[in-house]
């Protein structure tokens, strides 16, 4: 067991080490060469050739360390971003589906090096300019995991940024509306000086959820 966990700190530190190399390096003047370095590093790590990084079964992720699924799908995401520079359309969106599916994996709570590293890359995409190869209610879904994840942080204006993006996006609005009531009622039991931590002040969580509520009145 040990050696099974120091052999996987190493894969995660290199892969830690291959993305800051890269982006601080070539991303910029030499895009292609820095995707072959991300690829190099993919397949290493996931022990398996360049040529079929994409060949991989669609539950690959799901027995992944949460550590090294944050690095795993942040590397795809970066690929991802050089290959839509290049012009490589199909590369990008096969990057875009494996980085997501990697980094859903890191979206964990319980593991200080991989939630901050998935979470802050699942914003970059879902905010950015690529064209995600998700339909609308997958969108939703991937805001919604990140309203669940930054409330279990208590970070409560993060926390409702994502909720009313998953509300533009959801397939099933009324009952992400009645959740997000739940998440208000809940803070409405805390102290002012909690609200405040998690940078939602106690007149905003009144509002938010007066406008919540509307629908339902209407």
């Amino acid at each position: 067991m040990a050696i099974q966990q120091d052999f996987l700190m190493r894969v995660i530190e290199k892969l830690a080490a291959a993305f800051f190399r890269i982006i601080a390096g070539k991303v910029d003047d030499e895009p292609a060469e820095a995707i072959r370095e991300i690829e190099n590093a993919l397949a290493e790590a996931l022990n398996t050739r360049r040529e079929t990084l994409y060949a991989q079964p669609p539950d690959l992720f799901d027995d992944f360390d949460a550590r090294l699924a944050a690095q795993v799908g942040r590397m795809f995401a970066l690929h991802a971003t050089l290959s839509a520079r290049l012009g490589r359309k199909r590369d990008m969106e096969r990057s875009l589906r494996m980085a997501i599916a990697a980094l859903r994996k890191g979206l964990v709570t319980d593991v200080d090096e991989a939630g901050p590293i998935a979470a802050d890359t699942l914003d970059e995409l879902l905010e950015g300019e690529l064209p995600l190869p998700l339909d609308e209610a997958e969108v939703g879904g991937l805001f919604r995991d990140l309203f669940e994840y930054n409330v279990a942080l208590r970070r409560w204006a993060d926390a409702e940024d994502h909720l009313f993006h998953a509300l533009r996006f959801s397939d099933d609005a009324d009952a992400l509306r009645r959740r997000g009531i739940r998440f208000y009622d809940m803070l409405l039991e805390l102290d002012d000086e909690d609200l405040d931590e998690g940078g939602l002040p106690r007149d905003e969580v009144v509002e938010a959820r007066e406008d919540l509520m509307a629908p339902e009145r209407s």
